[in-house]
């Protein structure tokens, strides 16, 4: 991959927003659709409404690129089940009668078909719909959102970013299919996924797509035993999973820059590993450890550009101004202002539109103080 100097040293971005905005919108929206009172196209307009208000929204506060791919009507991993084709075989039917009921079949279920299960996304409060695979399991492409959304942004005049879940993690927050062993392995079907990973990939780069965010929160967690049979050992995990992150954008064109996302982990003993992935930016969760992972960063020798979190989206409170340009200070003593960037810890489906827009709203303004101070700036 290439190396792109930021345009403005310390500029800001998020990797996501609120689910459900102020008045409630979508949920609106969907339950009336559920009841029969809103149809899909009235659905779908209100959908796209929302996705423009939004990214308006967060361009207009000063973050530089709106992340495109994160709305989602009931879950984002969902999404990425539809985008590799993997829909349970008691939902295929459904699905193929129609998407958009088949869609809300996996998530609720019918009468007569179970819903995906539920469960606990990392340390949040947010429940994903957990994917259902196993040995006969087949990945198809199906980029539609992915690149529609991208697509409406730019229309849009506004600089975006897509933004997907990434192979590893996909496959790690996954299950054995009803039928299938217990102790079948999802990662064992990476090789199977891979090729569907770039094909998406090569969609958004034909879609005119600069940067592409692939997130794999899960690749530096802490593994089970059962999850780490994919290797020997943690170190050889690491090898393993930054080796699958490297053959998945290693398809990209030159000139297309790959962003990650990592969160919920400790990232001292990792660091080799975080290089190893090659992205050309990193952003990691640092509010609360008051950019201890810069350091780290700094300590390796990191060569790229790097996002250590400033503002801590686990919890309600808003930062000040002052509290993120202190951290951003902190940041510049172990990144160089030309390789920074300015974030959230992590993505902001889990917070609330207003504590989220006065966050944001500090957030660029002490990125703005901060880039004031820099010699030259």
């Amino acid at each position: 991959m290439t190396a792109k100097t930021a345009a403005a040293a310390a500029r800001a971005t998020v990797y996501g927003y609120p689910r459900q905005v102020p008045n409630r919108e979508l949920k609106k929206a969907v339950e009336g659709y559920w009841k029969g009172r809103v149809t899909a196209d009235a659905l779908r307009r209100t959908a796209a409404d929302l996705r423009r208000s939004t990214w308006q929204q967060l361009a207009d506060t000063g973050i530089h690129e709106v992340p495109t791919g994160d709305f989602s009507y009931y879950d984002h991993v969902l999404d990425t089940s539809v985008m590799v084709g993997a829909v349970p075989q008691r939902h295929r039917a459904a699905v193929g009668a129609d998407a958009l009921d088949g869609y809300f079949a996996m998530a609720r279920g019918t009468q007569d078909v179970a819903p995906l299960e539920m469960t606990k996304w990392f340390d949040t409060n947010y429940h994903y719909l957990v994917p259902e695979l196993g040995p006969e399991t087949v990945f198809t492409t199906d980029s539609t959102k992915q690149v529609g959304e991208f697509k409406e942004a730019i229309a849009l005049g506004l600089a975006a970013r897509p933004v997907l879940v990434g192979p590893v993690t996909y496959l790690l927050l996954a299950k054995p299919a009803p039928g299938v062993a217990a102790d079948f392995e999802p990662l064992t079907l990476l090789d199977r996924l891979l090729p569907v990973y770039a094909e998406v990939l090569a969609d958004l780069h034909a879609a005119g797509a600069d940067w592409v965010q692939l997130d794999e929160p899960a690749l530096v967690q802490d593994r089970s035993p059962a999850e780490l049979n994919a290797a020997a050992d943690r170190p050889a995990y690491l090898d393993w999973a930054t080796e699958a992150f490297r053959l998945t954008t290693g398809g990209v064109r030159p000139d297309t820059q790959i962003h990650t996302h990592m969160c919920y982990a400790e990232f001292g003993d990792i660091v080799q590993a975080i290089d190893d992935l090659d992205a050309d930016v990193i952003s990691l969760e640092a509010a609360r450890s008051h950019m201890q992972v810069a350091r780290e960063l700094a300590a390796h020798g990191y060569p790229r550009e790097a996002g250590p979190g400033v503002y801590d989206i686990h919890s309600p409170r808003v930062p000040s101004a002052e509290e993120a340009a202190a951290l951003l200070r902190k940041g510049l003593e172990a990144i160089p202002a030309g390789r920074l960037w300015v974030n959230p810890d992590c993505g902001l489906k889990t917070r609330g539109w207003p504590e989220t827009r006065a966050s944001l709203e500090n957030l660029v303004s002490a990125a703005r103080t901060v880039r004031s101070e820099l010699p030259h700036s």
